[in-house]
């Protein structure tokens, strides 16, 4: 089947750059004679023949001190079979001038890879954003409405008017490559210094099911093969390799390299086999059942995916903060009420923490409740400078760290207490 035409005319603009050392074919008469010299091709006045496909020829000096000639060729009837005709002449006059080492060509006007892109450049489109569209998908019924913004608990939502919180299709902002890092990237559902903390003071008896399970979660798994390999029964690494393959042609495509017919059919048949894969992941994603830990740790990847190269230092900040109060309301709810309305005052969540639950840490209440309103205090937020803001995120990050032991601690607890009863 004839491919689309897409241009109404095919010229092809070359520089020859002359070899110094060469003593042939530095003038356009001499580089004809050198071109006539090959049986491939026929050359009279300014009509070139190749292959049944006719061209006109126009060769001239490039500059005055004439280290260059500037080569036209323009297909006179553009057909899918003249196109082809018309790439192989391309690599003709390469390999003569290689060959016969008088120069170098260099492309400067490509009009047949421009008819090449032009009709590769929709079916890239489509499997772009087929991702895109899984990935949204998959996101949005599984995690929620909101999972760009899981990390901001509500008591927080008053701020978001910030522009630190403007809200965008992130998924359209993402390169092309990056996109399958999210499906694809295996990741550690517990970190070893984790595991550790929970193996430790453990008896080879106390091994059961259930540790085994949480033993199993410090083998890399990328998503796709937990929540989709059930449904989709593919290579995860074919998926990669082919996307691997159509980004190298996407490239060819954005940076107005050589793009061959070859190349074409290379993108028709990559995403051939891609499109009706991701079809039917973005089909199956309603079937997918998801708990309440792994929608937290969805998030955190989408985070670490797409969000936090392009965040600032007051995001960054913003986000430990976050993170912090989310881990005391999380240490409230299991140790002081866990029935708590979400509208209880965050003063109220921080202060019975610190009072009844850890007393006598490094950090108070105070310090949690300063770094609370310098997040709130959205006019002054931009007077700290990078070191100052660093600090914070330091000061931050390590009171959410010691809320998540005294958490490990509590539950160690009660699962040594269940299994003595």
């Amino acid at each position: 089947m004839a491919d689309k035409l897409t241009i109404e005319r095919c010229n092809v603009e070359m520089l020859f750059i002359i070899n110094k050392n060469s003593a042939i074919g530095k003038t356009p008469s001499a580089f004809i004679k050198i071109l006539e010299a090959t049986e491939e091709l026929s050359i009279k006045n300014d009509n070139l023949v190749f292959k049944k496909a006719h061209f006109k020829l126009n060769i001239s000096e490039h500059d005055k001190k004439k280290e260059a000639l500037f080569i036209k060729l323009s297909l006179k009837e553009i057909s899918d079979e003249n196109l082809l005709s018309f790439s192989q002449l391309i690599r003709v006059f390469r390999k003569v001038t290689s060959e016969c080492q008088i120069g170098k060509i260099q492309l400067i006007w490509d009009d047949i890879s421009k008819h090449y892109c032009i009709l590769a450049y929709p079916l890239i489109y489509e499997i772009e954003n087929l991702m895109r569209k899984l990935i949204t998908k998959f996101m949005f019924i599984n995690v929620g409405l909101s999972w760009t913004k899981t990390s901001i608990p509500e008591e927080f939502l008053s701020i978001r008017s910030s522009k630190s919180f403007e809200e965008h299709n992130m998924m359209y902002q993402i390169d092309f490559i990056q996109l399958t890092n999210f499906l694809f990237k295996a990741y550690r559902e517990i970190e070893v210094t984790e595991l550790i903390k929970k193996l430790s003071g453990l008896n080879f008896q106390d091994l059961d099911a259930n540790l085994f399970s949480e033993i199993k979660k410090i083998v890399p798994q990328s998503n796709w093969e937990k929540y989709f390999s059930p449904h989709i029964k593919v290579d995860p690494k074919t998926i990669i390799n082919n996307w691997e393959k159509l980004y190298a042609l996407r490239c060819k495509i954005a940076h107005n390299r050589d793009f061959s017919k070859s190349d074409y059919q290379e993108t028709i048949n990559l995403t051939d086999k891609l499109i009706p894969i991701l079809q039917k992941a973005i089909d199956k994603t309603e079937a997918i059942s998801i708990d309440e830990g792994d929608r937290t740790e969805l998030a955190d990847q989408y985070e670490d995916n797409f969000l936090k190269r392009t965040k600032s230092d007051i995001e960054i900040f913003y986000d430990a903060v976050f993170k912090m109060y989310e881990q005391i309301r999380e240490l409230y709810s299991i140790v002081i009420d866990s029935n708590f309305d979400k509208k209880t005052p965050i003063d109220k969540i921080i202060d019975s923490v610190f009072t009844n639950v850890i007393p006598d840490e490094k950090y108070t209440a105070q310090d949690v409740k300063d770094l609370i309103s310098v997040v709130f205090d959205e006019e002054n937020i931009n007077k700290y400078d990078n070191f100052e803001l660093h600090n914070l995120i330091g000061q931050s990050l390590d009171i959410r760290e010691m809320i998540i032991d005294k958490i490990h601690q509590i539950e160690t607890i009660k699962e040594e207490s269940d299994e003595d009863n």
